[in-house]
């Protein structure tokens, strides 16, 4: 128990269950492509090979993905120390379905695994114990990343070039477009160059964002790192009560995607509170 973090495992589960599958049907659109490509013009096997093509590229990841996912968590719940974290981390990074999801019922395990899990649930039984990530500084900043910065300047400078172009054809549709997007992606780079304050901190005092400004953990009530899915517009979210006010905001400009990474350091931060509480008394 215990011999790998959290980190190591949810790497692995993303690897396993969403990088993997991810380029098997990458793989398999391409080899239908090139298969439609080399096949003569007119064949009556074209029909058939392109939405044949496109129901495998949907079967053997999401097969694959169902295959592995028992394994997953059976290496991952034996070996890691907190198994509640470990669950609730793997349900923000989309590697574990949750409860109620559908996906439970296509799960493909053996007699064997299924004993093992049966006898993991039995973790879950134990009451959570916070151990302290000594790697986990008395305060962490989160502040817009570089990457976005430098992102959304190329972006600006690429629709200046194709505004420049668009006049040089005279084509003037296009290049109001061209001119508005580079607009749009400029003001987003200087709004992110200009900010060099961090974002957000969360530290052993409390929980601190340049909109909502400082509250301190005493105050702090039902905090949680959330996702949302919504169409297009989906991202990871940070909310929490604070005497009697509803604190929401979206963690999608701060750290994208590793997002899932703050709930472990808001706990930890939450923990070290409690202890010292704890040692007040």
């Amino acid at each position: 128990m215990g011999t790998i973090t959290l980190d190591e495992a949810i790497k692995k589960g993303r690897m396993q269950l969403h990088i993997i599958p991810v380029v098997m049907m990458m793989a398999c659109i391409i080899l239908v492509g090139l298969s439609v490509t080399l096949m003569p013009n007119g064949s009556e096997w074209l029909n058939v090979l392109g939405f044949g093509g496109l129901i495998l590229s949907i079967v053997i990841p999401l097969a694959y993905s169902m295959f592995m996912l028992p394994r997953w968590r059976i290496w991952a719940f034996t070996h890691v120390a907190n198994v509640h974290e470990l669950k609730r981390t793997a349900i923000l990074a989309r590697v574990y379905p949750k409860d109620d999801s559908f996906l439970w019922r296509i799960e493909i395990k053996s007699a064997r695994q299924k004993q093992q899990l049966q006898e993991l649930e039995q973790r879950f039984l134990e009451p959570e114990v916070f151990e302290d990530d000594l790697s986990i500084a008395d305060h962490t900043e989160y502040c817009y990343p570089k990457a976005d910065k430098w992102a959304f300047l190329l972006c600006s400078l690429a629709g200046l070039a194709g505004g420049l172009i668009m006049i040089d054809r005279q084509r003037l549709y296009p290049c109001i477009i061209m001119f508005l997007c580079s607009a749009l992606f400029g003001a987003m780079a200087i709004k992110r160059f200009r900010s060099t304050e961090p974002q957000l901190t969360l530290s052993n005092e409390g929980i601190y964002s340049k909109k909502h400004g400082f509250h301190p953990w005493v105050d702090i009530e039902n905090e949680k790192i959330y996702w949302v899915s919504a169409g297009k517009s989906s991202y990871y979210g940070l909310s929490y009560d604070v005497l009697g006010k509803h604190i929401d905001m979206s963690l999608r400009d701060i750290a994208g995607l590793g997002s899932y990474k703050i709930d472990h350091v808001m706990r930890t931060y939450r923990g070290r509170y409690m202890i010292q509480q704890y040692i007040n008394q």
